[in-house]
């Protein structure tokens, strides 16, 4: 039975289910062999790999063929056909839905159940799979410079009054308010979070790190998003609507509902505009 939302609190939840005396020994105990073997590659082949922005930025500035790059990307991503498909109907307000939890969390459930085809998905990882030389195992090169594109596509989006959904960690307080308050006064804002301790996360990352073409998070990132819970309940203080699940679940089972919340008498778990 799910908490009343009145009563819930995300960061009370996660320090139930939480061990705060963890480390990257701890993670890789839960790998076999062949995974634990990957990932020391893939930290190894890090050790000469040079982040994007070190090399097309100057002086703060992008280079101009990398911003001709960027405006490629973003052109893509803001294609006719996805501008035309995330525009609210007239008289319709927009929506915008945040998307949290840790890396491995397994967000991607939300996908077709609490959005659907009508929104802008911007999801930071697509992007860098956007910049030429990604390859999964070496996505920390691009973090830096995806999340200036992201930054671009989050603003264009609010501007135009697109129904946009944002897929975030919530790792960062500033981060995950500032973007929100592109969208207030304009959109209707839902935040759906997905938990998952934070041990659990950084196993499932790294199997899938570990695995071909995988993306890799270093596990000390993963156990270092201690407060996402914390940034979840800040910001969802006076939104249209949220949703808080638990993906602790065996294989195979839907996670869990702990506690929603909406304004309006609508099912709070599909909000689609259309």
């Amino acid at each position: 039975m799910a908490t009343k939302a009145d009563l819930f609190r995300a960061a009370f939840y996660a320090w139930a289910h939480n061990s705060r005396e963890i480390d990257s020994t701890a993670v890789l105990a839960h790998l076999n062999h062949g995974q634990r073997a990957r990932l020391l590659e893939i930290r190894e082949a890090l050790n000469e790999v040079v982040e994007t922005v070190d090399i097309h930025r100057q002086n703060g500035t992008y280079t101009r063929d990398r911003l001709k790059l960027h405006q490629t990307i973003i052109s893509r991503i803001l294609d006719v056909e996805t501008l035309v498909r995330s525009t609210p109907r007239p008289g319709r307000r927009p929506i915008m839905m945040m998307l949290g939890g840790r890396g491995g969390s397994g967000k991607s459930w939300f996908r077709n159940r609490v959005y659907d085809e009508a929104f802008l998905v911007i999801d930071p990882d697509a992007v860098k799979a956007e910049l030429p030389g990604y390859e999964g195992w070496n996505a920390f090169a691009f973090h830096e410079e995806s999340s200036d594109i992201v930054e671009v596509l989050v603003r264009t989006a609010a501007a135009l009054g697109l129904n946009v959904v944002l897929d975030v960690t919530m790792k960062s307080r500033a981060g995950a308010l500032q973007k929100l308050s592109m969208f207030a006064g304009t959109h209707d804002i839902f935040i759906h979070y997905m938990f998952l301790p934070r041990i659990d996360a950084a196993v499932r990352a790294s199997i899938r790190a570990a695995a071909p073409g995988g993306r890799y998070v270093p596990i000390e990132v993963i156990l270092d998003n201690r407060d996402n819970e914390a940034v979840f309940d800040e910001a969802r203080n006076e939104k249209s609507g949220w949703s808080f699940r638990d993906n602790l679940v065996s294989m195979g089972e839907h996670p869990k509902l702990i506690s929603e919340y909406s304004k309006n008498t609508l099912d709070p778990q599909i909000r689609k505009p259309r």
